[in-house]
């Protein structure tokens, strides 16, 4: 369980662990990207702009849409887009059935090529098509072996912080 930090006066501020303090600035804070297309095609080019840091595009784009649909807020034709350019993408697979690491089943999508040594499935509601976390499971060094997941439990926008949706 976590809560993202609050960009409060220049100063991140972590519900948990209030002595811990970062320069931010909301801007780079914002979880709402109202410059972000709407339409597959621009969003893919979009996307492909501000994505890194992964061995495989596929992988690198499901892990990032995942951050996105469970952290950020996005309006309904920005969720739509990005639905529709995974299903457009190359290296990703439907997993008809999958559970995630609290057993409630769903269907997932799953990147086909391993991702700093993990095979990555992001997992969906089957009638809503609402995200419900991610599995990973460690198919070579160094977490050849291991698996885990995260479950998304509830999101919302709060005023204050340490405030529950």
């Amino acid at each position: 369980t976590g809560y993202s930090p609050g960009c409060r006066d220049g100063w991140y501020y972590y519900p948990n662990d209030r002595a811990h303090h970062q320069r931010c600035s909301p801007a780079e804070n914002a979880a709402y990207f109202p410059d972000m297309p709407t339409s597959p095609r621009a969003l893919r080019a979009w996307l492909q702009r501000h994505l890194g840091g992964a061995d495989s595009y596929a992988s690198g784009l499901l892990t990032n849409v995942e951050s996105m649909m469970t952290s950020d807020y996005l309006l309904p034709r920005q969720q739509a887009a990005l639905y529709q350019v995974l299903a457009q993408t190359p290296g990703l697979t439907l997993v008809p059935r999958v559970t995630n690491v609290q057993g409630v089943a769903g269907i997932g999508i799953r990147a086909d090529r391993v991702d700093k040594g993990s095979i990555y499935t992001m997992i969906f509601n089957p009638r809503t098509y609402a995200p419900l976390g991610m599995n990973w499971t460690g198919v070579s060094a160094p977490v050849k072996g291991l698996s885990g997941g995260e479950v998304l439990l509830d999101i919302g926008i709060v005023k204050k912080l340490g405030q529950r949706p």
